[in-house]
């Protein structure tokens, strides 16, 4: 049958004007704005791209020469940061470009906490508590030396020779060791391990508040096992034996009429946030290292001086080991930090406009030929030996976030990576460790996960065969840890 001739002409007629206002989509800009990078598809085209390639997205993007740009979804702004020199800018704009009702969101929508805790985080100085305490408790000093020395003497019972998956095996390890450290010996973490990697599996969707039981079924039931599994916990009464900041949040909770079932919901951002990075951290340095003879041996010869009990106080003293470590975060700690403009702000020669989201896409500036030279796509091992803080923070290098909003766990992370993988260079050697390629890059995720496990077989290195690892931390130090056999 023909296709009627009105027909035709009126759809040709609607596709033409819906054409001409997707070219004209920046005419809704402020002249001052960043500059608009438009969708190949009309209308849809971004949140295809954001669907299908994820935080990829941002990077295919960022090929523009903007140092930073919008993207338009229906009203809804985006300005994406690349250059180095404005993500400092935009770190100094903390009171404008503010992470805060990000934070709220994650409790409403991933969390999924009724309206009367949320309206706890919006309308007291709960949030506010709870940010100190943290920064308090994982600052450098006896609370946090308490901590990482118990996260290691339980990793310690892991470093025995096996024929294992690597990646589950640390995926395992740091799970349970942060159960232990942070709840005490009687946590039920042991038996939410899927439960709180699930959950960070699908982060992103979580965060977006509908359909969550659909798009994201594992995350939501993990969240919702995890949430049952510490209520119990509180209401036993065990969080006696936890460390300063679990008993700590539970106080200020507490004096804000948050019941053991609020502190429930909480706990699922406890569990995940320590491990989802240092794992995957973890397993790309010691596949790096083990992939390159030169690198092992240049890195046994380092630290040899640190002895058994491990002291990690001289780890400070491993210049090799630490630049490892900072360009595999540079390579592999791909998330995108994120702020809310609060009110109209001027960044430099830009307008930022109320109720837009900002990109910061670490990818982007850790891997730009600009910034770090023609090799920045390749691992150098040595790369960070002779930058400071000062240079790696010129260029746009915050594996830790900055400003207001720096990580308060990366003393903890620097110390639980890189003592476990000190010990396991200094006491093993492993076979079938080499270079693989990662994930997609979910939004969500931190750093960038391997798209496979690896099996490797982990045997005693000569001179090491009856070593039990522990590890002494600021002067804490915990019996030597039962080792699995």
């Amino acid at each position: 049958m023909a296709l009627n001739p009105g027909i035709i002409a009126i759809a040709v007629g609607i596709l033409s004007v819906l054409f001409f206002l997707w070219r004209k989509a920046d005419a809704s800009l402020d002249p001052d704005e960043p500059p608009i990078v438009l969708s190949r598809i009309p209308f849809i085209g971004h949140i295809l791209g954001l669907v299908r390639y994820q935080i990829g997205y941002f990077e295919n993007l960022s090929r523009t020469t903007h140092p930073v740009f919008t993207l338009k979804i229906f009203d809804s702004r985006i300005y994406v940061v690349k250059s180095p020199e404005y993500v400092a800018l935009t770190l100094r704009e903390w009171k404008t470009l503010t992470f805060d009702p990000f934070t709220t969101a994650f409790v409403k929508n991933a969390l999924g906490a009724p309206p009367d805790v949320v309206e706890v985080f919006e309308k007291t100085m709960y949030l506010t508590e709870i940010h100190t305490k943290m920064h308090g408790a994982l600052s450098i000093g006896p609370d946090l030396a308490k901590s990482n020395v118990r996260v290691l003497n339980v990793l310690a019972r892991y470093l025995v020779p096996q024929e294992t998956n690597l990646y589950s095996l640390l995926r395992e390890a740091y799970t349970i060791a942060m159960g232990e450290a942070f709840y005490g010996p009687d946590n039920p973490v042991p038996g939410l391990i899927d439960e709180i990697w699930d959950f960070e599996d699908d982060l992103g969707l979580m965060m977006i508040g509908f359909f969550q039981r659909i798009v994201a079924r594992k995350a939501c039931r993990g969240q919702k096992r995890v949430s049952k599994a510490f209520k119990a916990y509180y209401d036993a009464g065990l969080d006696k034996n936890a460390n300063e900041l679990i008993q700590g949040r539970a106080r200020i909770a507490r004096a804000y009429n948050l019941d053991n079932t609020a502190l429930g919901i909480f706990e699922m951002a406890i569990c995940f946030a320590p491990i989802t990075n240092v794992v995957p951290t973890v397993f790309w340095m010691l596949t790096y290292i083990y992939a390159d003879a030169d690198l092992l041996r240049a890195l046994r010869h380092e630290l040899a001086f640190l002895g058994n009990p491990l002291d990690t106080d001289k780890l400070r003293s491993c210049p090799l080991l630490i630049s490892t470590f900072q360009e595999i975060q540079r390579l592999k700690q791909h998330g995108n930090a994120v702020r809310w403009v609060s009110a109209d702000t001027r960044l430099d020669g830009y307008l930022l406009k109320k109720g837009a989201v900002m990109q910061i896409p670490s990818s982007v500036l850790n891997t730009a030929s600009s910034v770090w030279g023609p090799d920045a796509g390749s691992f150098n091992a040595r790369r960070f030996l002779d930058l400071d803080d000062k240079k790696t923070r010129q260029r746009g290098y915050i594996p830790f976030g900055g400003g207001r909003n720096l990580c308060p766990g990366r003393h903890l992370a620097f110390t639980e990576a890189l003592g476990f993988v000190a010990a396991f260079v200094l006491g093993f050697d492993m076979q079938g460790a080499k270079i693989i390629g990662a994930r997609t890059h979910k939004i969500g995720f931190g750093a960038r996960k391997p798209e496979r496990d690896l099996k490797v077989s982990i045997r005693r290195r000569a001179g090491f065969e009856d070593a039990k690892w522990s590890f002494n931390v600021g002067g804490e130090r915990d019996a030597a840890p039962e080792q699995n056999v």
